[in-house]
């Protein structure tokens, strides 16, 4: 049985002060996933920068796959900030579909998914640099992602256009975009 998450209070004080014990290591942050973070490069990285434009995003992303997950009949589950596991880092992807198969193979009370699911959107936020944007997605796809939604809503932001790519570098539509 998974152990519950760290808790963060929701204050203004640094990481440090707002839990009890850090991880240290990777096998720690597994075993005790900090709230709102990720583990990137051996340290505890807080997910910050989501605006209200970015949390539209996340929703409309969200309902829709959703809907298609249901009248698919695909039987699978579309999550929001739901951690896995990439190569040494555990990431907290905006959007995620998990199958079937990897819900019978790690189950639903799991804290942390020990690979990449196989479809991520990730929205680009104030503070995310495109490039960073770019090494994740590529991260996702080398962890088991078979599929990468990649949004900007700086140029996009009310036409609701996404870019799309997954692991082959193909685009799954004429010209890489998707309307949601």
């Amino acid at each position: 049985m998974a152990a519950a998450p760290v808790q963060v209070a929701p204050t203004d004080l640094p990481m440090e002060k707002r839990v009890s014990t850090l991880p240290k290591t990777l096998a720690d942050y597994l075993a005790n996933p900090v709230a709102q973070t990720e583990w990137v490069d051996g340290c505890i990285v807080e997910k910050v920068g989501q605006t209200l434009g970015h949390a539209k995003i996340q929703t409309r992303l969200l309902i829709r796959w959703a809907d298609y997950v249901e009248h698919q009949q695909l039987r699978g589950m579309v999550l929001v900030e739901a951690p896995c596991q990439t190569t040494g880092r555990v990431r907290r992807p905006d959007v995620a579909y998990l199958s079937p198969d990897l819900i019978q193979q790690f189950g639903e009370d799991i804290a942390i998914l020990l690979q990449s699911y196989p479809l991520i959107g990730e929205i680009l936020s104030p503070t995310d640099s495109g490039e960073d944007i770019f090494l994740k997605a590529q991260e996702y796809l080398s962890s088991g992602a078979m599929e990468v939604w990649l949004v900007f809503p700086k140029f996009y932001p009310n036409s609701g256009l996404l870019p799309l790519a997954n692991r082959t570098g193909d685009c799954q539509k004429p010209g890489c975009i998707a309307r949601l």
